[in-house]
């Protein structure tokens, strides 16, 4: 007999599984990008993107707002004037008024329309 132990069975049960899986994975693989562009040189801590904006805490400059739909950063923020400060978190309001970016010893609030600090909290 071709199935006289359930260990054949289970087996095929398996292999039927992950096929299934393996098509449905495939089946989410999503275009190409019709654009890219680099807004940090080295990776970043945290992003976050709202509308047409994004807040970025990169490696190496600090945090940065990013005007998404011309591909420009708007504004540098660092924590401290003349240091570039490690943005460890970052996030933006569901209205893309403010944004925060924060570390391990201070939190930033920052107006994005005009870039400049609205709040400054320090552990």
């Amino acid at each position: 007999m071709l199935f006289d132990d359930g260990g054949m069975i289970q087996r095929f049960l398996t292999c039927f599984s992950v096929l299934l899986i393996c098509a449905g994975l495939v089946s989410c693989i999503a275009e190409k990008p019709s654009q890219k562009w680099q807004v940090a040189a080295n990776g970043a801590y945290s992003a976050s993107l709202k509308d047409n904006g994004l807040v970025l805490g990169s490696f190496q400059h600090g945090g940065s707002f990013w005007d998404v739909a011309n591909y420009a950063r708007l504004y540098n923020w660092n924590h401290m004037e003349g240091f570039l400060t490690e943005i460890l978190f970052s996030d933006i309001s569901d209205d893309g008024a403010f944004a925060m970016t924060a570390n391990y010893y201070n939190l930033v609030l920052w107006d994005t329309r005009t870039g400049e600090p609205v709040w400054f909290g320090s552990a």
